[in-house]
C-alpha cells in the first residue's frame, strides 16, 4: 500500500462523497473508509487520527445530521479502535484493505449508533438494521475497495515507469 499515492485516495473519497448521494440516495456508505486505512499503513498514528478528524469535518459539512462533528469524532474513535490492528494484516496482501475496510465500517457504524444514542438522536434497532446497516453496507465497502485497489495500483506503475 506505499506505492498508492494517498492524496489521489482522497480526492477520488471525496468525488464519492459528493456524487454517489446523487445516483444512489439510500446508500449508507462509509465514502473515506479506503482513504482512513491507507493512511494506518503510509503514516503514524497521530497524522492518521488528524486525517481521520478531517474526513470527519468534511462529512459534518456535507450530511444533514444534526450535531456538527459527529463524524469527526466517530472517525477519530474508530481510528482510535482500529489503527493498532493494522499489525495483524500483511501490509502488501490484496485483502488486506478490504478487510480492514469492512472492519473500520463495523466499528465506524456501532461508533455512530452510540454517538446518536448519548446525543439524544437514537436509532431503531433491528435485525433488518443489522443486515442491512451493520453487514450489507460494510461489505459494499470492502467490495468496492478491490478495483479500487487494483486501478490505483496499475495507475501508480504507470505513471512511475
Amino acid at each position: 500500500m506505499r506505492q498508492i499515492s494517498l492524496p489521489l485516495v482522497f480526492w477520488i473519497c471525496l468525488t464519492l462523497v459528493l456524487f454517489v448521494p446523487i445516483f444512489v440516495p439510500y446508500a449508507r456508505l462509509t465514502y473515506f473508509a479506503t482513504f482512513l486505512v491507507i493512511s494506518y499503513y503510509q503514516r503514524d498514528f497521530n497524522r492518521s487520527m488528524w486525517l481521520s478528524f478531517g474526513c470527519g469535518v468534511v462529512m459534518d459539512l456535507l450530511t444533514p445530521l444534526p450535531r456538527f462533528g459527529l463524524y469527526a469524532l466517530n472517525y477519530c474513535m474508530t481510528t482510535l479502535l482500529l489503527y493498532s490492528k493494522k499489525r495483524h494484516f500483511f501490509e502488501d496482501s490484496l485483502t488486506t484493505l478490504p478487510f480492514m475496510v469492512f472492519f473500520f465500517s463495523i466499528i465506524s457504524t456501532l461508533v455512530q449508533v452510540c454517538l446518536l444514542t448519548i446525543f439524544g438522536e437514537g436509532l431503531p434497532l433491528s435485525w433488518g438494521w443489522v443486515l442491512t446497516d451493520l453487514v450489507f453496507f460494510s461489505l459494499i465497502d470492502a467490495a468496492y475497495t478491490i478495483p479500487f485497489v487494483l486501478l490505483l495500483r496499475r495507475y501508480t506503475r504507470a505513471t512511475a515507469s
